[in-house]
């Protein structure tokens, strides 16, 4: 897995503007993912950052990189842990719960759409993908908006900006590391 593939796909978790991002990561013959991941963790750990493999399944990974005090914070509003609890999700533990989210990712043919509270999407949003579908949304970027719009738009422009700046950044230092922000 490349460091660009990572900027890519989650430089506003890196900045610290976003609690995490997932990505789709097309295995590479002989590589082993679960090496790859433990190795970035190394360096994100002590930045606060931690990266998962949710599944794999016919050799694409899904890739998981957040913040653990950002989810820690999101999972513990009383309305996300209330909708969680009311979806089997145990609430006792940051990593039973994303134990949790893995299991739902991997026995499921649909994608659990709860995984939005895991990276930093609104509740109004999650919800309103679940109960309304992807037809009734009233915009999509990053994510399907069924709330604010204008606040979505802002944070889509920011995430985008970010992403470029960040690539810009790392095409011209070649310096993965600087890229992360602690929080």
């Amino acid at each position: 897995m490349s460091e660009l593939n990572i900027i890519n796909n989650c430089s506003p978790t890196l900045a610290g503007l976003k609690t995490g991002n997932i990505f789709n990561y097309a295995i590479q013959d002989g590589e082993d993912v679960y090496s790859s991941v433990a190795a970035f963790n190394t360096e994100l750990k002590p930045e606060g950052l931690r990266m998962e493999v949710l599944r794999v399944k016919e050799g694409i990974a899904l890739i998981y990189l957040f913040r653990t005090s950002a989810l820690s914070q999101d999972l513990s509003s009383h309305t996300t842990k209330k909708f969680l609890e009311e979806n089997d999700y145990p609430m006792d533990s940051l990593s039973s719960c994303l134990e949790k989210l893995k299991q739902r990712i991997n026995e499921s043919n649909e994608f659990p759409h709860e995984i939005g509270l895991f990276i930093g999407y609104p509740m109004e949003d999650v919800k309103g993908f679940i109960e309304k579908g992807a037809k009734g949304s009233k915009y999509c970027g990053a994510w399907r908006v069924y709330g604010d719009v204008e606040a979505a738009k802002k944070k889509f422009a920011i995430y985008k900006k970010c992403r470029d700046i960040y690539r810009s950044i790392y095409e011209k230092n070649n310096n993965f590391g600087k890229l992360i922000i602690s929080k």
